[in-house]
């Protein structure tokens, strides 16, 4: 039903189906050519001392190694993803 309204809406507004996915792979492949890269590190907000640490650890290494860590910046392990990218 989702895809079928979506479908809708753009032949509407005289916008091709598969624009949006065009345009997306463009920026997505300019970024991998430019050795540009992030990751996503997200998880639960009440995290055990393990995940906190996992995820700090984590976080740490990529953004030491220029992986760009991308954050939601709720609490928990996004936030603490967020803030050992910001340290490291």
């Amino acid at each position: 039903m989702a895809f079928a309204l979506a479908v809708f809406m753009f032949s509407l507004s005289g916008i091709p189906l598969l624009a949006g996915f065009f345009a997306k792979l463009y920026v997505f492949l300019a970024a991998v050519k430019a050795g540009l890269w992030a990751l996503a590190i997200v998880g639960t907000r009440q995290a055990t001392a393990y995940g906190r640490e996992a995820a700090r650890r984590l976080a740490t290494g990529l953004a030491a190694n220029r992986v760009t860590i991308v954050s939601g910046l709720a609490r928990g392990i996004d936030a603490i993803a967020h803030q050992a990218a910001l340290e490291a």
